[in-house]
């Protein structure tokens, strides 16, 4: 940038980058610029173990590679960035500061030598785990477009009576069999895929609705839905759950959303 437009565009450029990056990471958390390309962001208090911190620190690296590419698509940055992220984690006992810097730094390198816009680690423990997030990651996007997951109905009794089902997710994964929700719903959650697959879960529990209307005790009971906290602060949420009532032919009285956990936090 500036060999073609000069030291000024180059220099409005940075600027307009470190903007970005302000924008993703804590007010306690500290940016600078290193020299030239090379930023560092300082982050404390992010985990309480170093697995926890690892995970809280690729959130943040996919944050600032995701807020450049929007940046550059809505015109806000002049020139297209790749970015390459190097993290190294500490504990505040051992390392000096120039041995930390120096090893991002290194991590940094590895990034850029597979291509940029990535993100890796000094530690290859957290490496791995990181790793294992994003095939989790990779799969269940592919889960989503494959129609993997499946819907089991809880049954729910007040008195002895049948009163209604609640509607369990399952995972059906081509390798590692039946996934229960506890090992991939906070991650869907983590990572914003909740929302299609919350959109899922509420269309299937409606057209059962509808397939259970001429039974003669099951036209009677509630299916219960969860709701993460991502789904019911939409805007069209209310008109969501509305569309998969109509979709379906579901009678909505036998429809019951539930707040979940993450809802309440």
């Amino acid at each position: 940038i500036n060999e073609t437009f000069g030291y000024r565009q180059g220099d409005a450029f940075l600027s307009q980058l470190a903007q970005v990056v302000a924008g993703c990471i804590r007010s306690q958390d500290t940016l600078a610029r290193l020299g030239g390309d090379d930023f560092a962001v300082l982050m404390s208090g992010v985990g309480d173990t170093a697995s926890d911190t690892a995970v809280k620190a690729e959130l943040v690296g996919k944050k600032i590679v995701a807020a450049l590419s929007a940046a550059h698509r809505a015109g806000k940055l002049h020139h297209e960035a790749s970015l390459s992220i190097g993290v190294k984690l500490f504990n505040g006992e051992d390392d000096d500061a120039e041995t930390l810097l120096k090893q991002a730094e290194i991590a940094m390198y590895r990034s850029k030598e597979e291509g940029g816009t990535n993100l890796k680690f000094f530690d290859s423990r957290m490496e791995d785990l990181v790793l294992a997030r994003s095939s989790l990651e990779k799969d269940l996007r592919e889960a989503i477009r494959e129609d993997q997951f499946v819907l089991y109905y809880q049954p729910q009794y007040i008195g002895g009576s049948l009163a209604g089902v609640e509607a369990l997710i399952r995972w059906d994964h081509p390798s590692r069999g039946r996934v229960a929700p506890s090992e991939f719903i906070r991650f869907a959650e983590d990572t914003g895929l909740m929302l299609p697959i919350g959109d899922w879960v509420l269309r299937q529990a409606c057209r059962q609705i509808s397939h259970w209307s001429s039974h003669p005790v099951m036209s009677r009971v509630s299916v219960s839905v969860n709701i993460s906290a991502q789904q019911f602060s939409r805007e069209d949420f209310v008109e969501g759950v509305l569309d998969g009532l109509a979709e379906a032919g579901a009678l909505p009285s036998r429809l019951k959303l539930e707040l979940t956990e993450s809802m309440l936090v």
